[in-house]
């Protein structure tokens, strides 16, 4: 009996740990896209719109639109680095976005990640940012993580419990 069971419980953790491996492209597109409205300031009711946005009309916000001198910004998919350990049924999501290199030689421009700086609006020391001048939060991982657990990964771990032990899993 006691091997059945082990049996059991290791399928149910071996289909737990399949279907978040193939969550981590849905992962990417969310947080992205969690990133793109949060950080870009396209779904921010407080009308802040991408400082690269005001010094230079011609220029695409490397952060809303990806890479710029070989780095990405927060709103493309892959600044973001996803690693699933399947033995702990764990998900690791890290954003990757470093500093703009476009403005490496301004004053106490910030060559390393910029994930904290961004999401609590503390920390710049740029000092020829708005943000820097008047500190603006755009958190996004938080929420990101949480829509994505709640609205897409649980509902593929029940989906494939129900596949796994024949019947639904939740009532």
């Amino acid at each position: 009996m006691d091997s059945e069971l082990a049996s059991i419980i290791s399928s149910i953790k071996g289909e737990i740990a399949l279907t978040m491996i193939k969550q981590i492209e849905p992962c990417r597109t969310m947080f992205a896209a969690y990133a793109k409205e949060r950080v870009s300031g396209s779904g921010d009711d407080s009308g802040y719109e991408p400082e690269e946005d005001y010094w230079d009309s011609h220029y695409q916000s490397r952060t809303l639109y990806g890479p710029w001198g070989g780095t990405r910004g927060v709103g493309d998919e892959k600044s973001y680095e996803i690693t699933v350990d399947a033995r702990n049924l764990t998900m690791t999501i890290e954003s990757t976005v470093t500093g703009n290199p476009r403005y490496a030689n301004s004053d106490g421009w910030d060559s390393g990640n910029i994930t904290d700086i961004i999401e609590t609006g503390r920390g710049y020391h740029w000092e020829n940012s708005r943000i820097y001048q008047q500190p603006v939060a755009r958190p996004w991982m938080n929420d990101a993580g949480d829509d994505f657990a709640e609205n897409l990964l649980m509902p593929m771990i029940d989906l494939a419990m129900d596949n796994l032990l024949g019947g639904q899993t939740n009532a």
